[in-house]
């Protein structure tokens, strides 16, 4: 795929006014957009093929089948991932839920060929390994309306767990309102028996 796109570029067919999005490193969302790219301007890369022996060679090892299927299964590893960093709202309690969209991704169908099963497998190994949840993330989720029953993101053990941390959240925030209550107390009784010696003092 790389070598097709830098032949490509090189060739320049202007004829045809083709934009493909070069592959500028391997991070997810150029692969994507270069997949969706060639996706696009697949007939008149078919055209071209006819004329040009080294792109026909590239086209047919690519196959319209392969490029769909993966098309298909990373362009929404790319929609969730921008969602998840979207800056215009708290993304927090989405970390859990996407993850197990991920996951769900990658679950295999019988339809799926060598190079997609092996692919998912990859991709789920590496969900599971790098796509790190914190309790706290759980914890989030958990308090979102639409996300309460939390189904199919947590095994029961780790529900309990939520549970537990919630409920020692809640008691050392009453505990540390409780503190705050009384240190301000305190703090008022001490300003006002001052400002009544300072008063007994003048008159006197």
């Amino acid at each position: 795929m790389f070598l097709f796109l830098s032949y490509y570029k090189l060739i320049r067919l202007n004829e045809a006014q083709i934009k493909l999005e070069a592959m500028i490193d391997d991070r997810l969302d150029s692969i994507v957009d270069t997949l969706q790219s060639i996706s696009r301007y697949w007939i008149q890369l078919m055209e071209i093929r006819e004329r040009n022996e080294k792109i026909k060679c590239y086209l047919d090892a690519i196959g319209k089948n392969l490029l769909n299927n993966l098309v298909n299964l990373l362009s929404p590893f790319k929609e969730l991932r921008e969602t998840l960093c979207d800056d215009k709202g708290p993304t927090f309690h989405l970390v859990l839920p996407t993850k197990a969209k991920l996951i769900k991704k990658c679950d295999p169908f019988s339809l799926d060929d060598d190079i997609i099963l092996k692919l998912k497998e990859k991709l789920r190994q590496n969900i599971e390994c790098h796509f790190q949840v914190s309790i706290f993330h759980k914890c989030a989720t958990l308090l979102v309306p639409s996300f309460r029953g939390l189904k199919n993101m947590v095994n029961n053990h780790e529900k309990q767990e939520i549970y537990d941390t919630l409920k020692k959240l809640e008691q050392e925030w009453h505990k540390n309102s409780s503190s705050s209550s009384s240190s301000s107390s305190t703090s008022s009784s001490t300003s006002t028996s001052s400002l009544s010696s300072t008063s007994s003092s003048t008159s006197s």
